[in-house]
């Protein structure tokens, strides 16, 4: 059961949760009550760090599959500069071994 909840658990929503826990312990310490008190403001500053590192993490791969569609899009467009390349065997990548015994 705990493994499933640390599967769907990334670093952002980690960071993010965490970020807001300390911010809303913080908060409570600026207003000179105990550190834990006030548990729904504890539980909602979490609940919008884990969003917010949901969204930064959303964000970041939506950025990156654009990247990678428009270098695909490119490549597809222009096949001029991009040649298919005959597979090398490893004879032609290695350089030749002579054994000295």
């Amino acid at each position: 059961m705990a493994s499933a909840i640390y599967d769907h658990l990334n670093a952002e929503e980690f960071i993010g949760g965490s970020s807001g826990l300390a911010i809303a312990v913080f908060g409570n310490t600026l207003s000179r009550l105990p550190p834990l008190s006030r548990l729904p403001v504890l539980f909602a500053g979490t609940a919008v760090g884990i969003g917010l590192g949901y969204a930064v993490r959303s964000k970041k791969e939506q950025r990156i599959l654009d990247k990678e569609y428009m270098i695909w899009d490119y490549v597809k467009r222009h096949p001029e500069d991009f040649p298919e390349l005959k597979p090398k065997k490893y004879k032609e990548v290695l350089l030749e071994w002579h054994p000295i015994r």
